[in-house]
């Protein structure tokens, strides 16, 4: 079975997240060589060995891959038949990130700093699901604020859709890249897709998000 790929879209809202996350990116229980290079800290070198037999080692921090883990638990632990991994990132890490940078803007119009923003990102062979959270604004608004302030929705197909009982927005990219729902809970938008993901995988997902 081919494995799910992250969307470019989804890229803007994950992390992932969640993620980080961004187009080619194949979905898998850990993070891969390449999420592994967006989510991980910038290289530190080592600093020179101050005698042949010693190693100077840096310290550094790692953005956390469990940095709110309710929103994680909101995401479906099993889909397909098959278990889905999950990660987050708070919103100071994720915006460190070249795929987090247009969201500042957004976070900016809604009078909003990263310290409110939270991304969780769940994967499996067949699909990718997204949490994006900001404190005190409501879902609807966030989502709103995301489609307007994001180049990869600019000139996308919009229509709504009724899948696995919920109310959906259908987002299809003018550049052709994967179509993408967004589904808005509470203050939580959920992004779900991935490359090849069926109607019975999109109709179990959403089924069973709150």
């Amino acid at each position: 079975m081919t494995p799910a790929r992250i969307t470019r879209g989804a890229a803007l809202l994950v992390a992932g997240l969640v993620v980080a996350a961004c187009g080619g990116a194949t979905a898998s229980s850990a993070p891969d060589a390449t999420q592994a290079a967006s989510l991980a800290a910038p290289v530190v070198t080592a600093a020179a060995t101050p005698a042949p037999t010693e190693l100077a080692i840096p310290s550094f921090v790692l953005p956390s891959f469990h940095g709110n883990v309710s929103l994680e638990q909101l995401i479906p632990a099993e889909i397909g038949g098959e278990a889905v991994d999950t990660q987050s990132m708070t919103g100071q890490d994720y915006v460190g990130l070249s795929s987090g940078k247009e969201l500042l803007a957004v976070l900016s119009g809604l009078h909003k700093q990263p310290s409110d923003l939270s991304v969780a990102l769940g994967t499996n062979t067949q699909v990718v699901i997204i949490a994006v959270q900001v404190k005190g604004v409501p879902g609807s608004q966030l989502v709103s604020a995301l489609i307007s302030g994001t180049a990869q929705y600019a000139d996308a197909t919009i229509t709504a859709a009724t899948i696995g009982g919920k109310q959906v927005q259908k987002i299809e990219p003018s550049d052709g890249s994967d179509t993408q729902y967004l589904y808005t809970k509470d203050d939580v938008v959920f992004g779900v897709g991935g490359s090849g993901v069926t109607d019975a995988v999109l109709n179990e997902a959403f089924s069973k998000l709150p």
